[in-house]
């Protein structure tokens, strides 16, 4: 394993690496990000006299945390070719594991929320 001083490597699949993880990063905020303005939309347009109980408002910070997590991540991965580091560092590298588990906390809170919330269409 490379040490954390050790420069980067310029082969292609070194730097591919590098922009998968920046991408896979870039697909996570967006889809917290989506998330996020969707449940609040769908909140204020479909059920506006629903309380705001403890389910949405964790679903939708936990759904923003995951987004910013997923910032944070993107850019680690340019400062990272910036300085020209060779490994990621503990953190980053817990926040690719931390950022779709958050998300897919977020959605379920929020997919709980609104169906406790949503009239029942069979009585």
């Amino acid at each position: 394993m490379p040490k954390e001083t050790e420069e980067i490597d310029e082969r292609p699949a070194a730097l591919l690496a590098h922009e998968l993880r920046f991408n896979f990063f870039r697909t996570m905020m967006t889809t917290a990000i989506t998330l996020v303005g969707g449940a609040l939309v769908l909140k204020g347009a479909v059920l506006p006299e629903a309380p705001y109980d403890i389910l949405f408002v964790s679903g939708v910070s936990i759904a923003a945390f995951a987004g910013i997590c997923a910032f944070d991540g993107q850019m680690g991965v340019v400062q990272r070719l910036e300085k020209r580091k060779a490994r990621p560092s503990l953190w980053a590298r817990g926040i690719t594991l931390m950022t779709p588990w958050a998300l897919a906390l977020g959605a379920m809170l929020l997919i709980m929320y609104f169906y406790n919330h949503f009239p029942s269409s069979g009585s």
